[in-house]
């Protein structure tokens, strides 16, 4: 029973938390130029008369509605464009006039030309691995016939990019990102058959969720409190301490969201529990 509730309580941490955040983000805004309750009039003057003819327990459920809502808008639109900055990092590292003044090993992350913004390079190379020993027996059962592997790949995988070298892609790499790419659905293939493991990815991912969730609203909230704390000394240690655990937070939601595809690649390299449909 509890392990059927606890997807349904994930979806709902994440985008409830950003809303939190954003009203006491809107609420620090506000609040001193607020009127008291003597003072007000118009739409204020209603507020606080909802406020005596509510209980405190009406209140909390109606700003756990608004919070709800404003966090599903907020994740909604800003989670993805957080999950895709690695890989918008990666593309402009990538490029001509910033990649040879990186390190050579940040250089040689840069140059692989598949999902680096999901995939570990644990993950990565096992996916290789497992490409290239299922070419190998693809390959083996093709040598009596007149397809090669290469048209064969060429026509069932279609290449989505070229090679960030701008090379086009060759037959093991247009499988890797085709696998890559279908991640999503081989976690969807677990569920109702592989609880546990479905169980394990979607708790990394929600995790994953959660931070990126949060991010937003927390760095507004601190914003407003840096400009609210009207002090010299207090303005700089809330925007440092409140960057540092921005990029903590960050740095936690990318290792979740590898973790989470950590479990899907070795479920993928077992072979008998899942499987890739370009596989």
């Amino acid at each position: 029973m509890l392990a059927s509730l606890l997807p349904g309580l994930r979806e709902l941490r994440a985008p409830l938390a950003a809303g939190y955040l954003w009203l006491l983000s809107i609420y620090l805004l506000i609040a001193p130029h607020v009127p008291s309750e003597n003072e007000a009039h118009g739409i204020v003057e209603n507020l606080y008369s909802l406020k005596d003819a509510a209980t405190a327990v009406g209140l909390g459920v109606a700003l756990s509605f608004v919070a709800y809502l404003v966090g599903m808008l907020s994740t909604g639109f800003l989670n993805p464009l957080l999950r895709a900055a690695p890989a918008w990092v990666v593309r402009v590292a990538g490029s001509s006039g910033v990649r040879w003044a990186l390190p050579a090993r940040v250089r040689r992350l840069v140059d692989r030309d598949y999902k680096t913004d999901q995939l570990s390079e644990r993950s990565w190379l096992a996916l290789n691995d497992l490409v290239v020993g299922t070419l190998r027996e693809v390959d083996a059962v093709l040598a009596p016939a007149s397809t090669t592997l290469a048209t064969l790949v060429r026509e069932e995988v279609p290449a989505r990019a070229r090679s960030r070298r701008g090379s086009p892609m060759g037959p093991v790499e247009r499988v890797v990102d085709a696998v890559a790419d279908e991640l999503d659905l081989v976690k969807t293939r677990l569920l109702g058959k592989e609880a546990d493991l479905f169980s394990a990815v979607d708790r990394h991912q929600a995790e994953r969720d959660f931070r990126l969730a949060v991010l937003p609203p927390l760095g507004v909230v601190a914003a407003v409190a840096a400009v609210i704390a009207d002090s010299l000394l207090v303005a700089p240690i809330v925007v440092v301490g409140s960057a540092v655990v921005l990029a903590g937070l960050f740095r936690q939601a990318v290792t979740s969201d590898r973790a989470g595809t950590d479990v899907l690649v070795d479920a993928l390299r077992l072979g008998d529990r899942v499987k890739s449909p370009t596989l």
